[in-house]
């Protein structure tokens, strides 16, 4: 909250929707944004000046006791379920997409928005070319730099945290109902727990 306290953030964030800082960003509203999904410099591809020398993709910065972060992965997967219309079709289809060459040219399609995880995949030189100034830096999260997947792979309780937006309900606490971080925190900590205690019983 100190950020957007100190004028490093527009004003008018606090009302942003979810694509509102890549407007913001290729408006030139602001200097820098975060964009996991590599949905700006994607929309930008059909114009290479843009693309190529106007904006760039950049690692994060050192954690503040000068450590590598570690970088936040998802990982998608296909589901089929016991009701589908044509079951066999479904998996016929996946096993066809699974195959390297067919999941790498999809992956490829993406442009940044998806990452290989098979190994034999990182060997293609598209995802290492250094004249692309995103796709090439965005690679070396997964190549260099250690990863962990996100909590919700761990325990689907963080997904309901997700979802109602625990966190950026105490920023917002902060920043327009004036209270202060660490009661905002505790606000926070009492929901989480909640919730947890709700998928407890659930499970139980």
């Amino acid at each position: 909250t100190s950020f957007y306290k100190n004028g490093y953030v527009p004003p008018n964030a606090v009302n942003w929707l979810n694509s509102d800082n890549n407007t913001n960003f290729l408006n030139r509203k602001t200097l820098m944004t975060i964009n996991p999904t590599m949905s700006i410099p994607g929309s930008q591809q059909e114009d290479e000046e843009i693309y190529l020398n106007q904006i760039r993709t950049i690692k994060f910065p050192n954690n503040p006791n000068g450590a590598e972060p570690r970088y936040l992965v998802s990982v998608k997967k296909p589901l089929i379920f016991t009701s589908s219309a044509h079951p066999k079709l479904a998996k016929e289809f996946l096993s066809y997409l699974i195959q390297p060459e067919n999941l790498g040219a999809y992956i490829k399609g993406s442009k940044g928005r998806y990452f290989p995880i098979m190994s034999q995949l990182w060997e293609d030189p598209f995802w290492h070319d250094t004249k692309d100034p995103h796709i090439s830096v965005a690679s070396q999260q997964f190549t260099q730099y250690q990863t962990h997947l996100f909590e919700n792979s761990i325990n689907p309780a963080y997904s309901q945290v997700d979802s109602e937006n625990i966190w950026t309900k105490a920023m917002q606490k902060v920043l327009i109902d004036g209270l202060s971080p660490t009661e905002a925190t505790d606000i926070a900590i009492k929901l989480i727990k909640e919730i947890f205690a709700r998928w407890k019983t659930t499970e139980a």
